[in-house]
């Protein structure tokens, strides 16, 4: 029963008021808060993609660059801004392949979670429904002097979806949402798309244009090779170049085979490595043996030329590298008849040999 005295009355009035102003202070703490994660969401959005994209260049750039050699190259044989090109032409087509999965990804889980929230808040709603009477409009006067005893609930959580101007099922999103995370989506796959393509065609015309004749000397090689019978002297240095030498060594037991193995002479040195360099030599002088090269001498964990503390003066440098490429070109002072020199060259991180075109026609 509603208090008949005033002062009851007043008192219930007063307590109907707190509740109310409770409530509106607490619609206004939810929307402040709906606001800031809009916002965060927003910067999250935008800011994090290239946050991460920035942190995979990082992590690419020191452990497969600086931290191989790097840091001892020369910014004229491998500029900043070149690598900084190669780095990225690996990293942005692998961002966007994770990125258009994330988003993809994120958008099924959204789009469940929704509609998960949409069949509780129906079933909320109809059980509210079903256990309220409601009063469309408020008056307090009636209310407080009303015979009828049912009491208006102020924590109804139906009354504060309307109040806040909230659906029981949420909203869809905007055309501009839609065609935001379109845009997105499709920029991603595109990037991804295109580092698939340049991966797939990395290979230009001139570097398969010998590989058949290359492979049928690999099927059947034979001593005189399948060339001009030219003798060919190899020559190659190395230092840290173990991520390297697999493919070069592959590709030069190629071209032994095309050249013959009785028309070549390999010298090969390696010096002051400190990763499996000289192992990898070793394995290949095995394999020469093995397909019949006996003119060679494969020099490994050489000490003979003094390595300079310091490799980014350019005098000391150079004279190291000077004596080095004499010491690996020593035999030629014995040897005669070689009508080519096929030399590798001394940089560190990145293979440099030329085969001329006329050794293969």
């Amino acid at each position: 029963m509603p208090p008949s005295s005033p002062l009851a009355r007043l008192r219930y009035l007063w307590q109907y008021t707190n509740n109310r102003r409770a409530q509106l202070a607490d619609i206004t703490s939810r929307r402040t808060a709906r606001r800031l994660v809009r916002l965060g969401t927003a910067v999250i959005s935008i800011g994090g993609p290239f946050l991460l994209l920035w942190w995979y260049y990082c992590y690419i750039w020191r452990t497969q660059y600086w931290e191989r050699g790097g840091a001892e190259t020369q910014d004229g044989a491998f500029p900043a801004y070149r690598v900084t090109f190669v780095i990225l032409c690996w990293c942005v087509p692998v961002w966007a392949a994770f990125m258009a999965g994330v988003t993809m990804a994120w958008s099924v889980t959204r789009f469940a979670l929704l509609s998960a929230i949409t069949k509780l808040r129906i079933n909320h709603k109809k059980l509210s429904e079903a256990s309220y009477h409601r009063l469309e409009t408020i008056d307090v006067e009636e209310a407080l002097l009303s015979d009828d005893d049912t009491a208006v609930d102020p924590t109804d959580d139906l009354a504060l979806f309307k109040e806040e101007g909230r659906s029981t099922v949420p909203s869809t999103p905007s055309p501009w949402a839609r065609l935001h995370w379109w845009l997105r989506l499709s920029c991603y796959l595109g990037l991804a798309s295109f580092g698939l393509y340049a991966y797939m065609t990395f290979e230009n015309a001139r570097d398969f244009e010998y590989r058949p004749q290359l492979n049928e000397a690999v099927l059947h090689p034979r001593g005189s090779g399948y060339g001009k019978g030219e003798k060919v002297f190899i020559a190659a240095m190395f230092h840290r170049n173990e991520d390297v030498l697999p493919f070069w060594i592959e590709q030069m037991n190629r071209v032994i085979h095309w050249i013959g193995t009785d028309n070549v002479y390999v010298s090969v040195l390696e010096s002051y490595s400190n990763d499996t360099s000289a192992e990898l030599l070793d394995k290949w002088n095995q394999q020469l043996e093995t397909m019949g090269v006996s003119q060679r001498r494969i020099l490994t964990r050489d000490t003979s030329v003094v390595r300079p503390k310091l490799m980014t003066t350019d005098i000391h440098r150079m004279e190291f590298l000077v004596a080095t490429r004499n010491r690996v070109l020593e035999p030629l002072e014995t040897l005669e008849g070689y009508d080519r020199l096929l030399f590798r060259c001394a940089c560190e991180q990145l293979p440099l040999y030329s085969i001329h075109s006329s050794m293969f026609q």
